[in-house]
């Protein structure tokens, strides 16, 4: 099960749920680089397997398995579960959805935060 969420957008920590993390601060690792740079998600299903784990300090110490899902062209969400192989394909996809949803939101908003300045 998903013990820990955060929303990244544009360089800044938008929210951060769940259990937290030793540190509340998103360095951009070369996983999440690489999600925000080719717009596509990454699940590590058994985090141990995987160096680039070290990336996610801003997630529980003992998560298992996460996603890094990309939400819109300039964030992430990133998502941590207590257990390997946690997240299902029908799970990926409403994750993505949501992503997807925020993104856009997001850009709509902050674009028209800008216009209005």
């Amino acid at each position: 099960m998903t013990r820990a969420i955060v929303a990244y957008y544009d360089g800044k920590v938008l929210m951060r749920r769940g259990i937290l993390g030793p540190t509340d601060e998103v360095t951009q690792g070369a996983i999440l680089k690489r999600v925000l740079a080719k717009g596509k998600a990454v699940y590590l299903v058994d985090t141990k397997l995987y160096p680039g784990r070290v990336e996610f300090s801003y997630l529980p110490e003992n998560t298992q398995g996460l996603i890094c899902q990309p939400m819109g062209a300039k964030g992430a969400l990133i998502l941590g579960a207590n257990a390997p192989r946690s997240y299902t394909k029908q799970d990926e996809t409403w994750i993505e959805g949501i992503a997807d949803k925020l993104g856009v939101t997001l850009a709509r908003s902050l674009n028209h935060d800008a216009i209005a300045s």
